[in-house]
């Protein structure tokens, strides 16, 4: 059944409405920078939030930003709403690669919100990544440091790191 919001003030509510996409945590992250440098290192700091993500975006970089989220966030589930609560409002859905493909080159008009669905729970990292990332850490800084970076990357238990950099210390 076609989901139409009543014209208001915000757009970012609007289109988290008609996305289709989790509405009980979401994060309004506004414009992303117009640099593609920029504009990624940005998107990777969102990469493995579990929230819904929404964007502002201009209609002159909506195909290159919509490129980089798919390159940076993969197949997520997303829409793209165009013109909200105007006469031509246009909302379309898809993954990140669809819209992306959809948008390549496209001229569009007025102003985009973007909204992405959260990224899945996080998976536990392998062990052999996290402790040769430990290990190198261990080289660099002591070992409490190396332990504490550790486990905030990775999100592992603190004594879990420790436990494993004891041992790693003891084959040296």
């Amino acid at each position: 059944m076609p989901v139409f919001p009543i014209p208001g003030a915000s757009a970012l509510l609007s289109a988290l409405v008609v996305a289709g996409l989790p509405t009980d945590a979401f994060a309004f992250h506004g414009f992303l920078p117009p640099k593609s440098g920029a504009r990624t290192n940005a998107l990777e700091r969102y990469v493995d939030s579990r929230e819904t993500l929404v964007f502002y975006e201009s209609p002159r970089r909506l195909d290159d930003t919509l490129a980089a989220m798919a390159e940076v966030f993969g197949d997520r589930q997303a829409s793209v709403s165009l013109e909200l609560t105007k006469r031509f409002e246009r909302t379309f859905r898809g993954t990140l690669g669809e819209l992306a493909e959809k948008f390549a080159g496209e001229e569009t008009k007025g102003e985009a919100v973007i909204v992405v669905a959260g990224a899945d729970e996080p998976s536990a990292p392998a062990a052999e990544d996290w402790q040769a990332a430990l290990l190198a850490a261990m080289a660099d800084q002591p070992m409490r440091s190396a332990v504490d970076e550790i486990a905030a990357r990775y999100g592992l238990k603190r004594k879990e790191v420790y436990d494993a950099a004891l041992a790693l210390k003891a084959q040296q």
